[in-house]
């Protein structure tokens, strides 16, 4: 992905922070812990994730990065 070239700290904070919403809103869980892994970033699980997540889950998450990558580069 050409824009991961251009990550800042704060950016890369921002990212991580956003593909734990995204994983706290479509993954099933009950504790907190279950939403991450340990040595793996959210960026990576959230990848991990959508590989085995259903079409209509796949989607969802599509149309919210679409209106967020909107939205950020207004």
């Amino acid at each position: 992905m050409m824009d991961r070239l251009l990550v800042t700290p704060a950016r890369e904070r921002d990212e991580e922070l956003y593909c734990a919403s995204l994983l706290a809103l479509f993954k099933l869980w009950r504790v907190l812990e279950e939403l991450h892994v340990p040595g793996i970033s959210f960026n990576t699980y959230i990848v991990l994730f959508l590989a085995l997540a259903s079409d209509k889950v796949s989607d969802l998450v599509d149309n919210i990065r679409y209106s967020h990558c909107v939205n950020v580069t207004l």
